[in-house]
């Protein structure tokens, strides 16, 4: 049986996967950088940024970037709705998600009136704890920041 655990791990390919700056060393016996991802238990949301792309086969020793969305609750025109973002400032995001912005609105991130210039988040992503999987190594469950609150208030 230590034989066999010993192969698997000599057989397996080495993968760096950097996500949002914090670095984690995996083997895998997977084909492609998704089924690596899939396989050493990365949360991943379709909005993540994933270099080199999901379906690239996996070579040699693989280093996987992945920057990850940022969580962002809406709250405007009567309506609640959860997204995830690439934007870097918060009338970026109110663009990306069709939402126009009249010159008397006001516009509120996580409880401060700001506008439209206004970065979404600290400028540093938060990638989250590593957590133990079943085979061993350190690996990235989902980010654990916390949704922004952006709140439109109608003129």
């Amino acid at each position: 049986m230590v034989l066999l655990a010993v192969g698997l791990t000599q057989t397996s390919s080495p993968l760096v996967v950097e996500v949002d700056g914090q670095r984690f060393r995996v083997r895998t016996h997977a084909e492609t950088i998704g089924g690596a991802l899939r396989q050493a238990g990365f949360d991943l949301h379709p909005e993540d940024l994933i270099t080199p792309a999901l379906d690239t086969p996996l070579q040699g020793d693989a280093v996987v970037q992945v920057r990850r969305a940022l969580p962002v609750i809406l709250r405007a025109d009567s309506q609640i709705r959860q997204h995830r973002t690439q934007a870097t400032t918060v009338g970026e995001f109110l663009t990306q998600v069709g939402v126009a912005i009249g010159p008397a609105d006001e516009v509120w991130l996580d409880d401060r009136l700001v506008s439209q210039s206004t970065p979404l988040g600290d400028g540093v992503r938060s990638p989250g704890s590593p957590s133990q999987r079943g085979g061993g190594g350190s690996v990235m469950g989902s980010a654990s920041s916390d949704p922004h609150m952006i709140v439109l208030r109608r003129a």
